[in-house]
Parts: C-alpha cells; structure tokens; sequence
C-alpha cells in the first residue's frame, strides 16, 4: 500500500502498531520499508519517528539506518539533529558514527552540510563530526577541519589524516603489496603553509608538527 497512490494510508496503519513494534528489534522491518520507499510520507515518517521514539528504545540503531539509508533529504537533515540531540548522541553514538560515515561517503550534500554545522558547534558536541571526517580521509575533510578556529582539540586527529590523504597505495604484484607513493594534496598543503604564516602560535606548531 506504501508504492500506491494513497502512501497515507498504509503509514496511518503504521501509526496504530503497537509500540512494541516499533520500539523494539521487529522494528528494523519497518524502518527498512520506510527507508527503501521513494514516497515522500514515508521519509516524513521516518522523522516524525526519530522524534517520538523512546531513547531507551532498542530499536534506535535500526531507525538511524533507515535514516542514512533514504534518499529523502529531510531524513540527511535529521541525522545532523541526532547528532547533537544529548540523550540520543550519548545512548547511540556508535551508531550515529557509522552511519554519518556511510551518508557523507555516498552523498557529496552531506558532507557539505556536516562541515557548515562544525562551524557552528562547540567542542563537546562535535565528536561524531570529527570522528565522521577523520574517517573519509579526503582532502574536503580534512580542509573542513582546518577551517576551526581552535585546531588544538583536533590536532592529533589532523596528524592521523595526512597520512592517508598524503601517501597513496599502488599494487605491487598479485599477493595483495602495495607501494606506498606520495599524493599531491595541494589543498592542504596551501591551507597548512598559511597557518605557519599565521598569528596563532599554537595554529603555527600544530601546522609545523602536520607538515613534519
């Protein structure tokens, strides 16, 4: 009844089910119709449930899935609210890390709105935007971390990075080696020779030690 041309019917039947079922594992079969489903009420329905779920429901690992899995854009936009939403980050951050990592991969909007939210966070709600952008290792995430204001608090995750996005793998033979060649990363290069430039005696170590 989802695909018909009457979607609200089939999510008003949703809404009766027992809370039980949406609260607890069984729950994971009704988010994955919702998620796979190109109606926009079944995107509307996965938010509207990530806001009246329980925090204590076990289900909440399957619902944040099902969010990074549609392609509704409401539902990309609510992963960010979960993210900073306390009693959800603190019960299910594990999950949220995955799947901001799976979102920010296959959709290149994501991670554009990830990096405009860091901007605006302070340091204690930024975990999983940071722990998402050390993961990517791409030259865009690491730019959205040199963009901080303080670098301190990421200076070791920035250290970790520029292995990955500096050094490259080619294959060597058919036994699974590889070589390790470098990159040009000329972005980050740019973005860590201004900083040695810079007022910012720490932003100046922090770069030097990088750059090392």
């Amino acid at each position: 009844m989802l695909a018909s041309d009457a979607p609200h019917l089939a999510i008003d039947r949703m809404r009766r089910l027992p809370a039980e079922r949406r609260e607890g594992f069984n729950g994971r079969e009704l988010f994955a119709v919702l998620a796979g489903s190109s109606k926009p009420e079944a995107g509307a329905y996965l938010v509207e449930l990530s806001r009246t779920l329980p925090p204590s429901a076990r289900s909440w690992p399957e619902l944040i899935q099902a969010l990074s899995a549609s392609d509704h854009h409401a539902c990309r936009a609510r992963l960010l609210e979960l993210a900073v939403t306390p009693t959800v980050a603190q019960a299910h951050g594990e999950a949220l890390r995955r799947e901001f990592v799976n979102a920010a991969q296959s959709d290149p909007n994501f991670i554009i709105a990830l990096q405009a939210q860091l901007q605006s966070m302070d340091d204690s709600a930024r975990t999983i935007f940071i722990h998402t952008l050390s993961e990517l290792e791409s030259e865009a995430a690491m730019l959205a971390l040199l963009d901080l204001e303080d670098l301190r608090p990421v200076a070791r995750t920035l250290e970790q990075m520029v292995r990955g996005i500096a050094l490259g793998e080619v294959p060597a033979g058919n036994l699974g080696a590889h070589y390790l060649v470098p990159r040009a990363a000329n972005r980050v290069r740019r973005r860590l020779a201004v900083l040695l430039v810079g007022e910012s005696r720490a932003h100046r170590a922090i770069a030097a030690h990088v750059l090392a």
